[in-house]
Protein backbone atom coordinates (compact mmCIF):
# COMPACT_ATOMS: atom_id res chain seq x y z
CA UNK A 1 0.00 0.00 0.00
CA UNK A 2 2.56 2.18 0.89
CA UNK A 3 4.43 1.59 -2.14
CA UNK A 4 1.85 2.42 -4.40
CA UNK A 5 0.87 5.46 -2.84
CA UNK A 6 4.62 6.90 -2.80
CA UNK A 7 4.74 5.65 -6.51
CA UNK A 8 1.27 7.78 -7.26
CA UNK A 9 2.63 11.01 -5.14
CA UNK A 10 6.26 10.88 -7.14
CA UNK A 11 5.00 10.67 -10.79
CA UNK A 12 1.74 13.28 -10.06
CA UNK A 13 4.33 15.62 -8.43
CA UNK A 14 6.81 15.39 -11.40
CA UNK A 15 3.71 15.82 -13.68
CA UNK A 16 2.91 19.10 -12.14
CA UNK A 17 6.41 20.63 -11.59
CA UNK A 18 7.05 19.71 -15.25
CA UNK A 19 4.15 21.02 -16.69
CA UNK A 20 4.17 23.52 -19.16
CA UNK A 21 1.66 26.47 -20.05
CA UNK A 22 0.28 26.36 -23.35
CA UNK A 23 -3.58 27.05 -24.77
CA UNK A 24 -4.73 28.28 -28.09
CA UNK A 25 -6.38 31.43 -29.49
CA UNK A 26 -7.68 31.57 -33.24
CA UNK A 27 -8.45 34.52 -35.28
CA UNK A 28 -11.37 33.43 -37.84
CA UNK A 29 -13.33 35.40 -40.30
CA UNK A 30 -13.50 32.38 -42.60
CA UNK A 31 -16.30 30.44 -40.59
CA UNK A 32 -19.75 31.28 -42.30
CA UNK A 33 -17.89 32.94 -45.43
CA UNK A 34 -19.95 32.90 -48.77
CA UNK A 35 -17.35 32.76 -51.15
CA UNK A 36 -19.74 33.14 -54.28
CA UNK A 37 -21.03 36.32 -52.74
CA UNK A 38 -19.74 39.84 -53.90
CA UNK A 39 -17.87 41.82 -52.82
CA UNK A 40 -14.35 39.43 -52.99
CA UNK A 41 -10.88 41.67 -53.10
CA UNK A 42 -9.86 42.35 -56.70
CA UNK A 43 -7.92 42.41 -59.06
CA UNK A 44 -4.90 40.55 -57.08
CA UNK A 45 -1.91 40.10 -59.36
CA UNK A 46 1.16 41.38 -60.48
CA UNK A 47 1.05 44.74 -61.92
CA UNK A 48 2.58 44.86 -65.16
CA UNK A 49 3.03 48.65 -65.43
CA UNK A 50 5.93 48.05 -62.92
CA UNK A 51 8.07 46.97 -65.61
CA UNK A 52 6.23 48.60 -68.96
CA UNK A 53 2.98 50.87 -69.04
CA UNK A 54 0.80 48.46 -70.40
CA UNK A 55 -2.64 46.77 -68.77
CA UNK A 56 -3.79 44.65 -67.70
CA UNK A 57 -2.58 45.31 -64.13
CA UNK A 58 -3.26 43.99 -60.71
CA UNK A 59 -2.60 45.31 -57.25
CA UNK A 60 0.08 43.21 -55.85
CA UNK A 61 -0.22 43.51 -52.18
CA UNK A 62 -3.26 42.45 -50.04
CA UNK A 63 -2.81 41.74 -46.22
CA UNK A 64 -4.97 41.41 -42.69
CA UNK A 65 -3.74 43.28 -39.47
CA UNK A 66 -3.88 41.45 -36.41
CA UNK A 67 -3.47 41.97 -32.77
CA UNK A 68 -1.60 39.52 -30.33
CA UNK A 69 -3.37 38.50 -27.03
CA UNK A 70 -1.12 39.20 -24.17
CA UNK A 71 -0.01 35.44 -23.26
CA UNK A 72 -0.72 33.31 -26.40
CA UNK A 73 1.96 35.02 -28.10
CA UNK A 74 3.24 32.34 -30.95
CA UNK A 75 1.90 32.33 -34.29
CA UNK A 76 1.44 28.95 -35.38
CA UNK A 77 -0.77 28.91 -38.19
CA UNK A 78 -2.52 31.65 -40.25
CA UNK A 79 -4.45 30.96 -44.01
CA UNK A 80 -5.75 32.62 -46.82
CA UNK A 81 -7.93 31.98 -49.40
CA UNK A 82 -7.23 32.89 -53.26
CA UNK A 83 -8.67 32.34 -56.69
CA UNK A 84 -7.51 32.75 -59.75
CA UNK A 85 -6.65 32.76 -62.77
CA UNK A 86 -8.75 34.72 -65.30
CA UNK A 87 -5.84 35.54 -67.38
CA UNK A 88 -3.04 33.20 -65.99
CA UNK A 89 -1.88 31.42 -62.54
CA UNK A 90 -1.14 34.08 -59.65
CA UNK A 91 1.90 33.39 -58.00
CA UNK A 92 2.99 34.84 -54.88
CA UNK A 93 4.64 35.10 -51.45
CA UNK A 94 3.36 35.27 -47.99
CA UNK A 95 5.19 37.12 -45.33
CA UNK A 96 4.66 38.60 -41.74
CA UNK A 97 5.63 41.94 -40.31
CA UNK A 98 4.94 43.99 -37.84
CA UNK A 99 2.77 47.29 -38.57
CA UNK A 100 3.14 50.42 -37.83
CA UNK A 101 -0.38 51.44 -36.62
CA UNK A 102 0.29 55.42 -36.86
CA UNK A 103 1.58 55.46 -40.49
CA UNK A 104 -0.83 52.01 -41.86
CA UNK A 105 2.36 50.61 -42.85
CA UNK A 106 4.81 47.40 -42.39
CA UNK A 107 8.00 48.25 -40.01
CA UNK A 108 11.14 46.43 -39.69
CA UNK A 109 12.24 43.64 -41.68
CA UNK A 110 10.17 40.50 -42.47
CA UNK A 111 9.62 37.99 -39.63
CA UNK A 112 8.31 35.38 -42.29
CA UNK A 113 8.58 34.79 -45.70
CA UNK A 114 7.61 31.41 -47.70
CA UNK A 115 8.89 29.71 -51.12
CA UNK A 116 6.19 30.86 -54.44
CA UNK A 117 2.91 29.47 -53.69
CA UNK A 118 -0.09 29.51 -57.17
CA UNK A 119 -3.42 29.66 -56.85
CA UNK A 120 -4.07 28.01 -60.78
CA UNK A 121 -7.69 26.94 -59.80
CA UNK A 122 -11.05 29.53 -60.87
CA UNK A 123 -12.08 28.69 -57.38
CA UNK A 124 -11.41 29.80 -54.38
CA UNK A 125 -8.30 27.60 -52.73
CA UNK A 126 -6.94 27.25 -49.10
CA UNK A 127 -3.19 28.56 -48.47
CA UNK A 128 -1.83 27.36 -44.97
CA UNK A 129 1.26 28.75 -43.46
CA UNK A 130 2.76 27.60 -40.42
CA UNK A 131 5.77 29.68 -39.04
CA UNK A 132 5.85 28.99 -35.67
CA UNK A 133 6.60 32.71 -34.24
CA UNK A 134 7.41 34.41 -31.86
CA UNK A 135 5.76 38.16 -31.85
CA UNK A 136 5.13 40.32 -28.74
CA UNK A 137 2.82 40.33 -26.36
CA UNK A 138 -0.17 43.36 -27.21
CA UNK A 139 1.49 44.02 -30.30
CA UNK A 140 0.45 44.82 -34.32
CA UNK A 141 1.36 42.56 -37.07
CA UNK A 142 0.04 42.24 -41.00
CA UNK A 143 0.28 38.82 -42.89
CA UNK A 144 0.28 39.47 -46.53
CA UNK A 145 0.19 38.01 -49.86
CA UNK A 146 2.59 39.43 -52.46
CA UNK A 147 2.17 38.30 -56.44
CA UNK A 148 5.16 38.32 -58.58
CA UNK A 149 3.05 37.16 -61.71
CA UNK A 150 -0.90 36.54 -63.02
CA UNK A 151 -3.50 38.98 -62.90
CA UNK A 152 -7.01 39.40 -62.16
CA UNK A 153 -7.19 36.82 -59.47
CA UNK A 154 -9.34 37.14 -56.20
CA UNK A 155 -8.48 36.82 -53.05
CA UNK A 156 -11.17 36.01 -50.34
CA UNK A 157 -12.97 38.96 -47.90
CA UNK A 158 -15.47 39.98 -45.79
CA UNK A 159 -18.03 43.43 -45.16
CA UNK A 160 -19.21 42.33 -41.83
CA UNK A 161 -16.45 44.07 -39.16
CA UNK A 162 -15.85 40.29 -37.60
CA UNK A 163 -12.91 41.24 -36.57
CA UNK A 164 -12.71 44.31 -34.17
CA UNK A 165 -8.75 44.31 -33.43
CA UNK A 166 -7.60 44.04 -37.25
CA UNK A 167 -8.19 45.15 -41.07
CA UNK A 168 -7.49 44.46 -44.11
CA UNK A 169 -5.12 46.62 -46.14
CA UNK A 170 -3.13 46.79 -49.73
CA UNK A 171 -0.30 48.15 -51.80
CA UNK A 172 -1.11 49.02 -55.21
CA UNK A 173 2.65 50.59 -56.06
CA UNK A 174 6.19 49.34 -56.84
CA UNK A 175 7.60 51.31 -54.13
CA UNK A 176 8.89 49.03 -50.82
CA UNK A 177 5.82 47.84 -48.72
CA UNK A 178 7.19 50.45 -45.85
CA UNK A 179 7.57 52.99 -48.09
CA UNK A 180 4.62 55.20 -48.44
CA UNK A 181 1.05 54.51 -46.19
CA UNK A 182 -1.10 51.15 -47.50
CA UNK A 183 -4.65 51.99 -47.89
CA UNK A 184 -8.00 50.06 -46.68
CA UNK A 185 -9.83 48.45 -49.98
CA UNK A 186 -13.55 50.53 -49.86
CA UNK A 187 -16.48 48.61 -51.10
CA UNK A 188 -17.19 48.02 -47.57
CA UNK A 189 -14.52 45.19 -47.45
CA UNK A 190 -13.40 45.39 -43.93
CA UNK A 191 -11.49 42.31 -43.22
CA UNK A 192 -9.87 39.61 -45.67
CA UNK A 193 -11.55 35.81 -45.14
CA UNK A 194 -8.25 35.04 -42.78
CA UNK A 195 -7.54 32.43 -40.12
CA UNK A 196 -4.67 32.40 -37.57
CA UNK A 197 -3.64 30.26 -34.91
CA UNK A 198 -1.87 31.04 -31.68
CA UNK A 199 -0.11 29.15 -28.72
CA UNK A 200 2.17 30.11 -25.43
CA UNK A 201 5.59 29.20 -25.65
CA UNK A 202 6.66 25.93 -24.12
CA UNK A 203 7.77 27.31 -20.92
CA UNK A 204 8.03 25.55 -17.59
CA UNK A 205 5.99 26.71 -15.07
CA UNK A 206 7.35 27.73 -11.63
CA UNK A 207 5.88 25.15 -9.47
CA UNK A 208 4.02 26.40 -6.36
CA UNK A 209 4.60 24.86 -3.28
CA UNK A 210 1.85 22.48 -2.92
CA UNK A 211 3.33 20.70 -6.03
CA UNK A 212 6.82 20.49 -3.87
CA UNK A 213 5.28 19.24 -1.13
CA UNK A 214 3.54 16.62 -2.94
CA UNK A 215 7.02 15.67 -4.89
CA UNK A 216 8.05 15.05 -1.43
CA UNK A 217 5.54 13.16 -0.03
CA UNK A 218 5.83 10.70 -2.62
CA UNK A 219 9.82 10.61 -2.02
CA UNK A 220 9.42 10.22 1.72
CA UNK A 221 6.83 7.30 1.08
CA UNK A 222 9.36 5.73 -1.26
CA UNK A 223 11.85 5.56 1.03
CA UNK A 224 9.81 4.35 4.01
CA UNK A 225 8.96 1.52 1.98
CA UNK A 226 12.64 0.74 1.39
CA UNK A 227 13.46 0.78 4.72
CA UNK A 228 10.81 -1.88 5.78
CA UNK A 229 11.60 -4.10 2.63
CA UNK A 230 15.80 -3.87 4.22
CA UNK A 231 14.85 -4.67 7.73
CA UNK A 232 16.04 -7.86 9.10
CA UNK A 233 13.27 -10.10 9.63
CA UNK A 234 12.87 -11.29 13.72
CA UNK A 235 13.67 -14.97 14.21
CA UNK A 236 11.77 -17.60 15.32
Amino acid sequence: MWRKTGLACCILGLAVVAGTARGDLVIDTYTGWNSGAAPQFFPFGYNLSDDVDESPSGIETVGQTFTVGSELTVLENFKFWVSGPQISPIVFNAYVYEWATAFDKPTGSALYTTTAMTADSGSFQEFSFSPNLQLNANGVYVAFLSATSGVYGYVGARTDDLYSEGTSYYLNNAVPWGGSSWSTPGAGITDLVFQASFSSQDVPTIPEPSSWAILGLGCVCMALVRSRRSRPLPHA
